[in-house]
């Protein structure tokens, strides 16, 4: 093998290394035109830092190199083929102008770590390199290239994009390629001839290809091959339509061992349940993939492998629902959204026990957000407790509804069955992770009818107490559940709940609007429970007690112009009522 510069003069480089010291050490910073161009590696008119056409840049950290116009052969961040120094934290950036043969953001021969390239304009004919490491000499048996960046948001791409490449043809000798990343964005022209590569190790020795990242922000772009990601991480613009396809492979792609999420892109495109998107359409998709589920933008997904494709598929609009810690009774949160004139709100019932051990509840709510790293969604709200009119005092007596600040709580949704609930309320503070009663979001399984029903229902002219209705439970698809929040006989914050299987019927002439009826007839329960703020829970103290019968018929309709209808009959605690109630916006 070709020995290096390094080897045949011996000591004497060593020398002028040593008089060299100082302006190894200067950063640059070059823009073309302007620069005076170098031959480099063989290659005449290339750019990059001064000294590069000796093998080795005079300064190899922290160099900033620009093509505003013009065309060059090569750009380097910086180049060392001659010795072991590593070439570090370079960043070349093409904005205009041609590049005909290859771009990196740095070279070296045993490590390139740091370095990036930026495509924002002007036309890349040959290979984009964030770092590559090439080994040339059969003394060495490592070569690195490590956490390098390309990122192309603009321009035209004719060749193979690496955000690392790691070769090392010696025998025994070993090639490492790690935690690179390649991030496209916007809408820049790539060639029929274009490979987005995360990390390629020369797979002649023992190569080694980890943590590598692909961030793909756009939408409609067609590449010839992709490979060697461990992660792929898709944006969906707002540009993008149902049906679409973000990425098109016209060869062969690889999602084997490849962990792949969804985010939105800004506010991403207007998702509607059922509406299905094509992240990678190839010719040849290799690798397993076992079908996964997430939240996006307020939905239920499912990821899929069909064929030769990865594909996403955009469910309920999901989170509503009961909130509950598993070791934990008899307490918990009840999650409602998809409030038509707001789609971000959440209003949240939270059910617990005083500090008699008596059945309390409190109140959060407002506009949730989305967390752009995580895509999780998150609501932070200040607390409030209620008093109001006596348990059975007819006419029911608005006047008397208070509610008083009493601290403050963020919930955070990590998945669609899976939450964190922080809050410091009346003195108590606590951090504890939830999950979502009867286990994965049930989408496409439950039924019309309980899609209807799900949500909270009022009583129009009386404030502050209602019913909370759950349905669509993955287990049991015609089950209800119904916390009923109201007030005790001092007016004190007080729940019951009563649930079970609902029978659908007819209805009555009365209701001849509508096409059906459901109906829930149980048996209405009182808890009491482990006093409130004390650890560790104590699931022991829970109790409860019948207290009394209801009956809840929903009068429903296919027409979204006919919105369903409700009435609540109960006797409970020698009280007896019949109401007719609305879902609430």
């Amino acid at each position: 093998m070709k020995r290096s510069l390094f080897h045949l003069l011996g000591s004497a480089i060593l020398a002028l290394g040593f008089f060299f010291t100082a302006s190894a050490l200067a950063q640059e910073t070059i823009a073309y035109p302007g620069a005076t161009l170098q031959h480099v590696l063989g290659v005449p008119d290339s750019l990059g830092p001064s000294g590069s056409g000796s093998g080795k840049s005079n300064s190899l950290s922290g160099n900033s190199v620009t093509l505003n116009s013009g065309a060059v052969n090569e750009i380097h961040g910086a180049i060392n083929v001659n010795d072991t120094d590593p070439v570090t934290n370079n960043n070349v950036f093409i904005k205009g102008g041609m590049v005909r043969t290859a771009v990196d953001g740095g070279h070296g021969m045993i490590t390139s770590t740091g370095n990036s390239v930026t495509v924002s304009g002007g036309t890349v004919d040959g290979t984009i390199i964030g770092g590559h490491a090439m080994n040339r000499d059969d003394e060495y048996k490592t070569t690195v290239s490590e956490d390098n960046n390309v990122t192309i948001s603009g321009g035209q791409v004719d060749g193979s994009i690496y955000g690392g490449y790691s070769d090392n043809p010696v025998e025994e000798g070993s090639a490492s390629a790690r935690n690179n990343t390649v991030t496209i964005r916007g809408a820049p022209t790539f060639g029929s001839d274009v490979k987005l590569y995360g990390g390629y190790a020369n797979d002649l020795v023992d190569g080694t290809s980890t943590g590598n990242t692909l961030n793909f922000h756009s939408s409609g772009l067609k590449v010839h091959e992709l490979y060697f990601f461990q992660s792929m991480n898709f944006y969906l613009p707002s540009t993008l339509e149902a049906g679409g396809t973000v990425l098109t492979v016209a060869e062969a792609a690889s999602i084997a061992d490849v962990t792949i999420n969804v985010r939105l892109e800004g506010t991403g495109p207007a998702l509607k349940t059922g509406d299905r998107y094509t992240l990678v359409d190839a010719g040849v998709l290799h690798g397993d993939f076992l079908q996964t589920k997430g939240i996006l933008g307020y939905h239920a997904y499912t990821l899929q492998k069909e064929d030769n494709r990865l594909v996403l598929i955009i469910g309920e609009q999901i989170l509503s629902g009961q909130w509950i810690k598993d070791d934990e009774d008899a307490w918990g949160l009840t999650v409602l959204m998809n409030f038509p004139g707001n789609l971000r709100y959440i209003f949240v019932p939270w059910y617990t026990y005083d500090k008699d051990g008596n059945a309390a509840w409190y109140i959060f709510q407002g506009e949730s957000t989305v967390l752009p790293e995580s895509g999780y969604i998150e609501l932070s709200a200040d607390v409030y407790r209620y008093t109001g009119p006596n348990w059975g005092a007819m006419p029911y007596d608005n006047s008397s509804i208070d509610n008083a600040k009493v601290g403050t709580a963020k919930l955070t949704f990590t998945s669609a069955t899976t939450a964190q609930f922080e809050y410091d309320v009346e003195g108590a503070k606590r951090t504890i992770d939830l999950n979502r009663l009867d286990g994965a979001a049930s989408v496409g399984n439950e039924s019309w009818a309980s899609r209807l029903v799900t949500g909270q229902w009022v009583k129009v002219d009386e404030d502050a107490w209602g019913l909370t209705v759950l349905g669509g439970f993955a287990s049991k698809p015609g089950y209800l559940f119904v916390p009923w929040y109201t007030y005790d006989k001092d007016g004190n914050a007080a729940w019951h709940i009563f649930q079970g299987e609902s029978v659908s019927a007819p209805c009555d002439s009365v209701q001849a609007s509508h096409i059906s009826c459901l109906t829930l007839e149980a048996d209405v329960y009182r808890y009491t429970g482990s006093p409130w703020g004390t650890m560790p829970y104590d699931n022991s103290a829970i109790a409860h007690t019948k207290v009394g019968t209801a009956t809840l018929t929903f009068f429903l309709s296919i027409s979204p112009d006919t919105p369903p209808g409700a009435r609540f009959e109960y006797d409970v605690d020698g009280s007896k009522r019949i109401i007719d109630l609305r879902k609430l916006d």
